[in-house]
């Protein structure tokens, strides 16, 4: 297994009191089989399960990309989410429509789920981009 490392970006905050405030998240684009994974790596503003459109939107600019040609997860971890653990994680397959400043996020469905303070599960790892498996398992135990 070959250790990468993601690319980073931002989007902006909606959250009053940091509105515009941009937010970074670690992400990376699969070629081979069309998947994008991502994971928010702060707990200021707006997180990544509630500014999807604008993460995917950011990931499709940097990227050069189209999102319909593409399938979308988010990683949520501690990093991300307050109040959880380090070993915390869940993969959400996004499922999206329109484009541009259309796009819109009607449903997700978890993959794979992970709790605090245990090994991480298996299916998780399975989920995830065999290449990068070592860079998300930091993003979820650091």
């Amino acid at each position: 297994m070959i250790s990468m490392d993601l690319e980073e970006a931002t989007y902006p905050s909606r959250v009053p009191g940091f509105v515009g405030d941009p937010i970074r998240f670690k992400y990376t684009v699969i070629e081979e089989n069309r998947k994008v994974f991502f994971s928010g790596t702060e707990q200021k503003g707006t997180s990544t399960v509630n500014a999807a459109p604008d993460v995917i939107l950011a990931i499709c600019h940097a990227a050069r990309i189209a999102p319909a040609d593409y399938t979308f997860f988010d990683v949520l971890t501690h990093r991300g989410i307050p109040g959880k653990d380090p070993g915390y994680c869940e993969i959400h397959e996004l499922r999206i429509s329109g484009e541009g400043t259309r796009l819109r996020v009607p449903g997700r469905r978890i993959i794979a789920i992970a709790q605090e303070n245990a090994d991480i599960d298996p299916s998780v790892l399975d989920a995830l981009p065999e290449d990068y498996r070592d860079a998300f398992v930091r993003l979820i135990r650091e």
